[in-house]
């Protein structure tokens, strides 16, 4: 969105924008949906007021109250999983349409300088990350070689947001944003690889970001 109204997070409208053409539901409908999660996702972003350390992580609990409240109203009338594939599609088809823009206009990366992506995008990730995402994150840097470099994410707000409302399931939603970028990146042009094998969406230690830079002609 280009212009948004005074207090309004112009990535949750976004959002609703995106779920409102996702949902399957008619226009009234989606109304409806939103009056009634909304006073819903106040509530819970008050509860999890603990969560919030500053504007940045405010923002994302914000953004997690009203996935969770949109959710929950929506699971009642389409089901859970219905719900979720609608959800996860209104976080990533919005990214995935703009993914070049993104990297332009954020790291400077395009396919005419793609041979520096390893430069703009991995070398410097743990640090932008902490720019990006706040303290509701924390990173700790395994590796950094010259074609490798391995990040790893012991805590995340969106974890743990989801878990003490009771709906873990969400969280991997919001992972699948990480997949666009690694998934362009990826591309011959880029030569990026990456990989995650745990989260902690997943129960795992850390979520791991790991990324190797291959050499020209390699495998994909």
């Amino acid at each position: 969105m280009s212009e948004s109204a005074p207090g309004v997070d112009p990535f949750i409208e976004g959002f609703f924008l995106a779920l409102g053409r996702e949902t399957g539901l008619d226009e009234a409908g989606f109304a409806a949906l939103r009056a009634e999660a909304e006073p819903r996702a106040r509530e819970l972003a008050e509860a999890s007021a603990d969560l919030v350390l500053e504007k940045t992580s405010q923002r994302w609990v914000g953004f997690a109250s009203v996935l969770l409240a949109f959710y929950r109203g929506l699971s009642t009338r389409v089901g859970e999983e219905p719900a979720r594939e609608a959800i996860g599609r209104a976080i990533t088809g919005p990214f995935q349409a703009q993914i070049h823009e993104f990297l332009a206009q954020k790291f400077g990366i395009t396919e005419e300088n793609a041979e520096e992506a390893w430069d703009r995008f991995v070398v410097g990730f743990k640090e932008n990350a902490e720019r990006t995402w706040g303290p509701g994150f924390t990173y700790a840097q395994e590796v950094r070689e010259p074609r490798r470099q391995f990040v790893n994410v012991t805590r995340c707000i969106f974890n743990d947001f989801f878990r003490r409302n009771g709906a873990p399931e969400l969280t991997p939603l919001l992972c699948a944003y990480d997949r666009v970028w690694a998934d362009e990146l990826g591309k011959p042009p880029y030569g990026i690889g990456f990989e995650r094998p745990t989260t902690l969406a997943k129960g795992g230690d850390a979520c791991r970001f790991q990324f190797t830079r291959r050499l020209p002609g390699g495998p994909l």
